[in-house]
């Protein structure tokens, strides 16, 4: 029995599986004037987050990985900590499951996924190397 080869694969199966689902609550943010990025389908209601740089200043569209594109709207944004809260007129899209962020350790392995200029489901791997004082 090769046991870090099982790791190995476990852990693979695990990255594959988060991955996955949280693919269905990503949404390719469109700004006409500079290009696309990521947002992520936060709560009910329509509501997805988005880099304040991704969001811009232009008209903005949100595609979701089926092809259907909604027009979006800013509800509120702050540069400061680059964050924009978006809305759509869609109820009942995918809402990403938010784990409590109080429990992270350095040293952990930590996934980001989204859609850099405009390219899908790109998947990145690292360490929790600091945490933040907040």
């Amino acid at each position: 029995m090769n046991t870090k080869f099982e790791l190995s694969t476990h852990l693979a199966g695990v990255m594959k599986a988060v991955v996955e689902g949280v693919k269905r609550s990503l949404v390719v943010v469109q700004n006409g004037r500079h290009g696309a990025g990521a947002g992520v389908v936060w709560r009910a209601g329509g509501y997805i987050v988005t880099n304040f740089h991704v969001a811009g200043k232009g008209s903005l569209r949100a595609v979701l990985g089926d092809g259907r594109t909604y027009v979006a709207h800013r509800v509120a944004g702050d540069p400061e900590i680059d964050m924009t809260l978006l809305q759509v007129d869609e109820p009942d899209l995918p809402v990403a499951m938010i784990a409590d962020g109080r429990g992270v350790r350095v040293g952990q392995i930590a996934l980001a996924v989204g859609h850099p200029w405009g390219q899908r489901d790109v998947v990145t791997a690292g360490i929790v190397s600091g945490l933040g004082s907040a």
